[in-house]
């Protein structure tokens, strides 16, 4: 089992750093960079770039590191490379839009703040609660039948938790 979470983990980090081989982000029109970051960026870094609000940048914050950021990406830090599916003008174009991410969010802004840790959603109530602290990433974790948590981290350690544990 545990050899198996861990090629799982090494077949998700190889698929995510992995840069794209073909074309097929890269358009010969002008490319509408609002779709082209939902679609590469915002999964990892908010729809409207609000993991880019009041933070500290690992690679720098400039125009230029944030070009060779998208071009080169960070494998080891999951960070994706697109220079060899993107053209220049359109990993610029990225570069721009993260920069303006401050203007389009403001990350401690809400209109409906949270009271508590219970949230309603439809027919669905659902409660929020802290099962581990002190971790950087938690990337993925499943529940199993015993109450036990089996989850990784961003760097694709794998950890299991009993109830009230520590993780090991």
């Amino acid at each position: 089992m545990k050899y198996f979470f861990l090629l799982c983990a090494a077949l998700v980090t190889f698929a995510m750093c992995h840069p794209l081989k073909n074309n097929s982000v890269a358009t010969d029109a002008p490319a509408d960079v609002e779709t082209r970051y939902a679609t590469l960026c915002a999964s990892c870094h908010g729809e409207q770039g609000s993991a880019f609000v009041s933070r500290t940048w690992k690679h720098g914050s400039t125009k230029p590191e944030i070009v060779k950021t998208i071009t080169n990406g960070y494998a080891l830090a999951g960070m994706p490379a697109f220079g060899a599916a993107l053209k220049p003008a359109d990993v610029e174009a990225l570069a721009d839009y993260v920069l303006a991410a401050p203007t389009r969010t403001n990350r401690y802004e809400f209109a409906n703040a949270p009271t508590s840790n219970i949230f309603k959603a439809g027919s669905m109530t659902v409660r929020l609660d802290t099962v581990v602290q002190g971790m950087k990433s938690i990337w993925g974790m499943v529940f199993l039948p015993n109450n036990e948590l089996v989850f990784t981290d961003r760097d694709g350690q794998v950890f299991r938790m009993s109830k009230g544990g520590k993780p090991r």
